[in-house]
């Protein structure tokens, strides 16, 4: 099993990522977000658990096909879109599966930026010095 995860961060603004993993998708959230130059946290804007592995391949296949200048660098997993129209997407692909019970949207509005989500600022007192 491997789920198929969609994230936003608001330091990328209008890009979504699109990956995959066999974990947790929250320990994937968290990973990502600790990463030295990532500015604010990863939020999981909806999940798809599939039937094998590593399906986020023919999901980046599909939308290279519609449209190849959405993808922000061929070796990334960054895609110049709405988070909206990703999960519209991935929800597509659920309905031809017979899978759209393992679709879970955890964000309603894509247009709020979560100030939980951000990373607390650095300060000097907070680090004794």
């Amino acid at each position: 099993m491997s789920v198929i995860y969609i994230m936003t961060n608001p330091a990328y603004q209008g890009y979504v990522k699109i990956g995959a993993t066999n974990r947790d998708p929250e320990e994937r959230r968290k990973e990502l977000s600790k990463q030295t130059g990532v500015m604010f946290d990863f939020e999981i804007y909806a999940t798809y658990e599939t039937r094998g592995n590593l399906q986020d391949k023919n999901f980046h296949r599909i939308i290279d096909k519609l449209n190849p200048s959405l993808r922000a660098n061929v070796k990334r997993e960054f895609y110049k879109m709405e988070p909206e129209a990703a999960y519209d997407l991935l929800m597509a692909i659920a309905e031809i599966s017979g899978d759209t019970d393992k679709v879970v949207k955890l964000v309603e509005d894509s247009n709020e930026t979560d100030v939980k989500s951000r990373k607390s600022a650095f300060s000097f007192t907070s680090a004794g010095i």
